[in-house]
């Protein structure tokens, strides 16, 4: 059982992880749309 309880965490930390990365990635897109919006007009 404890094993399971270890994977389940690191599984839980490993997806926070994730969505901070997807967040960060969103961020860095949403701040370069302007410029990329300018560059195609």
């Amino acid at each position: 059982m404890t094993g399971a309880v270890e994977v389940a965490s690191k599984l839980s930390e490993l997806r926070k992880a994730d969505l901070l990365i997807l967040v960060f990635l969103l961020r860095m897109n949403f701040d370069n749309m302007p410029r990329f919006c300018e560059f195609r007009y």
